[in-house]
């Protein structure tokens, strides 16, 4: 390194990795199958609304789509998902 690095601010190298490490995050999730990105969104929302119910009530749309992805005649498929 040249000098001193401000204490708490990432460096620039820091910071470039952390950049590419984002896009390439985004160019694969870009070539997920659209069955692929609803189980993910599934999954976070899993993992993220029992955190959200421990601090709230939750709202009557905040819950888990049940997951129409599992057949192949689901839905999805139709541009519609199952509420």
């Amino acid at each position: 390194m040249d000098g001193p690095v401000e204490p708490g601010r990432p460096t620039p190298e820091l910071l470039a990795a952390l950049r590419r490490g984002k896009a390439a995050l985004r160019r694969e999730r870009r070539a997920l199958s659209l069955p692929e990105k609803v189980r993910a969104v599934i999954e976070l929302q899993r993992t993220c609304l029992p955190l959200l119910a421990r601090q709230r009530a939750l709202r009557p749309w905040e819950r888990v789509w049940e997951d129409c992805t599992r057949n192949s005649d689901s839905e999805t498929t139709r541009g519609r998902i199952n509420t």
